[in-house]
């Protein structure tokens, strides 16, 4: 393993222990271990609104968690809190470290760790998906919008939008047939030998 590839095994590996701290550590440690991944990102090249809409749903989750934590044990309070703090912390980590190491990073710690070649390829895969799929949508918003279809209430909206899911993971997995037939005719494996 050269000094490149050792760098981004340790850097998985401090985002590993930093987990099952948050996790399974005492309390206080959940803070003092997510504080310097906040100050991290806080002092490096950090987009904040982009930390903010990734971190958006994490809080709503935990929001979500403690309340219902909070109902089923309503004789200890605080064990929901808890709860709910370490799962806010966790995601505050695990953003930060996402706004701190590019894809390409995680990929070759991964594969320098002996994760299967098949799994990282099929996660890089996924991952970059994930702005196709926003294409897709986008398209798809825009071709209703051209021929006159918006939302008469709340419910309806709700209801396009689910079919709006169903037609863009159809054209996501033709996309992505596709894609693949392209990687293959062009070599692409996902053995370690090529």
């Amino acid at each position: 393993m050269n000094a490149f590839a050792a760098t981004h095994v340790v850097k998985l590996l401090i985002l590993l222990a930093a987990l099952v701290v948050i996790a399974a550590g005492p309390m206080p440690w959940v803070l003092l271990v997510a504080a310097p991944f906040l100050v991290a990102a806080l002092l490096g090249s950090c987009q904040w609104k982009r930390f903010g809409r990734r971190l958006v749903p994490i809080l709503v989750i935990a929001f979500v968690m403690g309340s219902a934590a909070l109902w089923s044990h309503a004789g200890d309070s605080r064990r929901p809190l808890e709860a709910a703090l370490r799962a806010v912390a966790a995601g505050c980590v695990l953003v930060a470290f996402g706004e701190m190491t590019s894809l390409s990073e995680v990929l070759r710690g991964m594969s320098a760790l002996g994760v299967p070649p098949l799994l990282t390829g099929s996660l890089a895969l996924m991952l970059r998906s994930i702005d196709v799929l926003a294409e897709e949508r986008r398209a798809l918003l825009r071709s209703r919008a051209a021929r006159g279809g918006r939302r008469s209430s709340w419910w309806d909206d709700w209801r396009e939008r689910a079919g709006l899911v169903g037609l863009i993971l159809v054209r996501a997995a033709d996309r992505s047939e596709r894609v693949h037939r392209a990687m293959s005719a062009r070599g692409w494996s996902t053995e370690r030998s090529r």
